[in-house]
């Protein structure tokens, strides 16, 4: 946008809070300086370096790491506002930190636990619910008599 001179000098951001923007900018930040801290991979493998895969898969999971903890600390509005943010801007790796971080919260969580934590309403009475089930998976049910 900046390029083109459409921005005007303002890039409009409209799924992202100034919350999320603060996380987005760290994460950004972290993985330019580790991309930027790198051994060239093309120079030591043209020396012939078999330490290049050992550092790089190193750095990777010291990178991993510290992804998970950027988003362990967050509340679950700041996380829900950090998950529109990165899936609006296409940071995929932030996106997957992100939703690691609810599979994580919901991980053994029963559906009336997860709709707590979430605060998700039932549309469906516990009669409505079963038939429903049973409607999505009639397998389950096949040794059942009626």
């Amino acid at each position: 946008m900046i390029d083109n001179g459409c921005a005007g000098g303002n890039i409009p951001l409209p799924n992202v809070t100034a919350r999320a923007l603060v996380t987005v900018i760290k994460y950004c930040d972290k993985h330019a300086a580790a991309a930027a801290a790198k051994p060239d991979s093309d120079h030591c493998a043209a020396e012939g370096s078999s330490t290049t895969t050992s550092v790089t898969a190193a750095s990777e999971k010291t990178l991993a790491e510290w992804d998970s903890k950027l988003v362990d600390k967050l509340t679950l509005d700041a996380l829900y506002d950090l998950l529109l943010a990165s899936n609006f801007l296409d940071i995929k790796g932030l996106l997957g930190a992100a939703s690691q971080k609810v599979a994580d919260i919901i991980k053994s969580k029963t559906p009336a636990q997860v709709r707590t934590i979430f605060g998700i309403t039932n549309d469906f009475t516990p009669e409505e619910e079963e038939e429903e089930v049973r409607k999505e998976n009639p397998w389950a049910f096949e040794d059942e008599e009626p």
